[in-house]
């Protein structure tokens, strides 16, 4: 199987429906990783046919241990990971395969929708870049477009991961649970450092549904400098371009 789809979701039953729309088109797996859900989730996406990992009980904000658990048993060469507030385009696997790689973790572009699902703006990471962007190439080097720190534009939200890279960096460092944000940057400078490329798949588009920006809390900001320290010391400075 090429790809195993995840969801990292907390109650969002309601939104079931809607994630096996969004892939009706393709041969995939999909895994529900899921935080202690009350709402019957668990139930729901066993009796849909899809695996299920994580948190009996919601341990808050612990994404990372499910993410770790559905990378031990996809089957998928690939993994794609959403939050459970956001779904992909119907063609967003179209149109990121053929920038697949085993040395590539790809982003696709996240929209924010509203409740009505209309579309209200870009990612705020990406309203964070400067002008010049060239968005409709088919493919972006994050290393180019933000060469000191190209990580800081990829996230788990979309995420497309071999699963041998996802592995060789040992996932999602467990020290980031219960505390918001940082935890997947970590993770795309971890394999950026070990000689992966960070890109971006414009064309890609899932939904993100609206709410405010997400910063990091200072226990996470601190350990990820002290993390890229560290890839920095172990793996030299990666090559740009």
């Amino acid at each position: 199987m090429r790809y195993s789809i995840i969801w990292m979701c907390f109650n969002q039953k309601y939104l079931f429906d809607v994630y096996a729309d969004s892939v009706k088109d393709y041969d995939v797996e999909i895994i529900i990783s899921d935080d202690g859900s009350t709402d019957g989730s668990r139930e729901e996406a066993k009796k849909r046919g899809w695996a299920v990992v994580g948190n009996k009980v919601n341990k808050g904000f612990d994404i990372i241990t499910g993410a770790n658990q559905a990378a031990k048993v996809a089957l998928g060469e690939y993994l794609i990971y959403f939050t459970g507030d956001t779904h992909p385009k119907h063609d967003y696997i179209h149109k990121a395969d053929p920038h697949v790689a085993a040395d590539r973790l790809l982003n696709g572009m996240r929209l924010q929708i509203n409740e009505k699902g209309t579309v209200i703006a870009n990612d705020w990471r990406y309203l964070k870049l400067k002008d010049g962007i060239d968005w409709d190439q088919p493919i972006l080097d994050m290393s180019r477009v933000l060469p000191s720190a190209p990580w800081e534009l990829m996230q788990s939200n979309g995420m497309m991961i071999p699963k041998k890279m996802y592995n060789a960096a040992h996932g999602m460092d467990l020290r980031y649970r219960y505390h918001p944000g940082a935890c997947d940057t970590d993770l795309c400078a971890h394999c950026f450092y070990r000689g992966n490329k960070l890109m971006i798949v414009p064309e890609a588009v899932c939904y993100h549904r609206y709410h405010r920006e997400n910063f990091d809390d200072d226990y996470s900001t601190s350990l990820k400098e002290k993390r890229i320290k560290e890839f920095e010391e172990t793996y030299g400075k990666p090559e740009k371009g």
